[in-house]
């Protein structure tokens, strides 16, 4: 037999009256379910009613109002997180701004995203060696350019790797479509006094290496004097991250939003290559440079990154081919 109520909403034992299912969600977002508006019959606490105190909204009905006294008012949430204690004059308390505070919202948003990653390595042997004899005419020439070149070459093969997700969600609560970038503006990171920024280089389908050296060239020296804008932000189509120029073999970056695929390029590295010629064969040592590519899964699959990868590899283990590649 049911308990008999005390007063609109209440049980005799003074709890909210309410499902199971709804007090475990108050329970779950830390909120108080005696302090939410009821508006289902006889007082009764509705999944709607918690949904909207989170959001900081009166409930739907005409028991809007929310009675005074102690505990959290109208749309107060109990933090998740407990303040930090324990914090000293001798320790040094950093405030997030600027380029920073941007980096996080972005980071934030991006883990939300379904993604996987793909992993391979690649051989740089000629690569390295061309990228040597060139630097003779051409001292200030990076392994970047090579990279963001063939890049762009397979993805004109694969265009969906340079896409925009739309982040207009369906009435299911998914997204309707995606658009496919035609210019490829690709954002390259590039360490600064503040940290990791991504600017962009644009049209890079457009360029020659030399072209795309020249760019990256003049936008390190902008990122050193802090005097980019946010124009050097925008627009981005596809993202690349040579974090072996600063160490590390292998890594899994993180998309940035609303781009679909990032490349992470890992740091060259001495191994020994396995060769076969008729009946004998041999081990040579060999430049490897490993990479792993994010990708999200809601508009590409696993063989198409596949796919892009290893035509991106071709690429890079035999870089005259690029040539054929040129406008």
């Amino acid at each position: 037999m049911a308990a008999a109520a005390s007063g609109p909403g209440k049980l005799a034992s003074g709890k909210a009256l309410s499902t199971p299912a709804v007090r475990f969600l108050a329970k779950k977002e830390g909120i108080d379910i005696s302090q939410v508006p009821a508006t289902g019959k006889g007082g009764r606490v509705l999944k709607g009613d918690v949904l909207a105190f989170i959001k900081g909204g009166a409930g739907t009905g005409s028991a809007a109002a929310v009675s005074s006294g102690a505990g959290p008012s109208q749309g107060a949430r109990i933090p998740k997180i407990a303040p930090l204690y324990g914090v000293t004059e001798e320790d040094t308390v950093k405030k997030i701004t600027g380029i920073s505070k941007a980096m996080t919202k972005t980071m934030t948003e991006s883990l939300s995203i379904p993604s996987f990653t793909f992993s391979d390595q690649m051989d740089a042997t000629a690569l390295i060696a061309l990228r040597k004899e060139m630097k003779k005419v051409h001292p200030k020439l990076t392994m970047m350019p090579f990279f963001m070149k063939a890049i762009s070459i397979a993805m004109l093969e694969f265009p969906i790797l340079n896409s925009h997700i739309d982040n207009e969600l369906d009435s299911e609560g998914f997204i309707s479509q995606y658009v496919i970038k035609k210019a490829h503006n690709f954002s390259v990171a590039i360490d600064s006094a503040d940290g990791l920024v991504v600017p962009n280089i644009r049209n890079v389908e457009q360029k020659s290496i030399l072209q795309l050296n020249n760019d990256l060239t003049d936008l390190r020296e902008k990122v050193q004097a802090g005097k980019l804008t946010k124009a050097d932000y925008e627009d981005g189509t596809f993202s690349v991250s040579s974090v072996g120029s600063i160490g590390g073999t292998y890594f899994v970056p993180v998309i940035l939003r609303p781009q679909a695929a990032i490349i992470a390029i890992g740091k060259a590295h001495k191994y020994a290559k396995y060769e076969e010629d008729g009946d004998s064969h041999k081990w040579t040592p060999s430049d490897a440079i490993n990479f792993s590519i994010s990708a999200d899964h809601r508009i590409i699959d696993g063989a198409t990154a596949a796919k892009f990868a290893a035509k991106m590899k071709t690429l890079i283990e035999n870089p005259n081919l690029m040539l054929l590649n040129m406008h």
